[in-house]
């Protein structure tokens, strides 16, 4: 189980993402973001758990811009990232 995987909701509480029915979970693009992030490069998934920025964006430059640029859509489109 993955750090992403868990939300906190308003009551402090966290929740386990996989616990929630996936048509509850999906993201403003309509994808699920257990589902993306278990598909993500070991770097990227890595920087997600860490909530570095930092690595994040270190992960994407060892990658060709085509390929960071479908990560990242797939993620905003799963909620797991959000632009801005």
């Amino acid at each position: 189980m993955c750090v992403v995987s868990h939300v906190a909701l308003e009551s402090g509480e966290g929740v386990d993402l996989a616990d929630v029915p996936r048509e509850e979970r999906l993201g403003p693009g309509g994808l699920d973001p257990v589902e993306v992030f278990e598909s993500l490069p070991v770097a990227m998934q890595e920087a997600f758990e860490s909530r570095e920025v930092d690595r994040l964006k270190e992960a994407m430059m060892e990658m060709s811009p085509e390929e960071a640029e479908t990560h990242m859509k797939r993620c905003i489109d799963s909620g797991l990232w959000n632009e801005g």
